[in-house]
């Protein structure tokens, strides 16, 4: 395989801007709270589909067409931001999370067909159960942390949006923000989109 021609993918809900502005605004807060080695530039927070690793070029095209035929099976729903959690160790967690609300049904339905879909063109489904977060900071610097009950992420983070593709998103190392959309496909019609 030619590392050149691979990149870094994953399949991802996105947030709307107004969303993605809100959360940062209060993650500016938090951070004078909470000690995190990085906390995520607002242009990267999405919600994770599926991840798919090192893709070689030539494996490009049969994933967009999985992930067309995937999204045209779902008809678009709603989502909110609720909530805040932790992965890894409590007293000193290598993620910080904001929750989601709203069709969360839907959302896992989503997620098992692009799983199907994907695995018969050789990217098989992750083992670990399903838990859809917005991933707001890395790598707490504190111990013992203490979430305590969590803030609220403000009414203008916590409005509901509407849900209508998917993305083929590519990871970029080293650079801010990270995240780049390389693939868009309607909910209800499978439609590739513009980038």
């Amino acid at each position: 395989m030619n590392k050149a021609s691979e990149k870094r993918l994953f399949v991802a809900v996105r947030l709307p801007p107004e969303v993605k502005r809100a959360l940062a605004v209060r993650c500016e807060e938090l951070g004078t709270r909470w000690r995190f080695s990085k906390w995520v530039h607002q242009e990267d927070y999405h919600v994770t589909v599926q991840f798919l690793g090192s893709v070689d070029q030539d494996r490009m095209g049969p994933l967009a067409g999985e992930l067309a035929r995937a999204a045209a099976k779902h008809q678009p729903f709603e989502l909110a931001v609720a909530g805040i959690g932790t992965f890894g160790r409590p007293e000193q967690p290598r993620i910080l999370w904001a929750g989601l609300t709203g069709d969360l049904g839907k959302l896992r339905a989503l997620q098992s067909t692009v799983a199907r879909h994907l695995e018969t063109v050789g990217f098989p489904p992750e083992q670990r159960p399903y838990r859809p977060h917005v991933t707001v900071a890395r790598k707490c610097l504190d111990t013992p942390f203490s979430l305590n009950a969590g803030p609220s992420w403000g009414e203008e983070a916590e409005k509901r949006w509407r849900v209508d593709e998917l993305a083929l998103m590519e990871t970029r190392l080293g650079e801010r923000p990270m995240y780049r959309v390389v693939g868009r496909f309607a909910l209800g019609t499978g439609k590739r989109l513009p980038v």
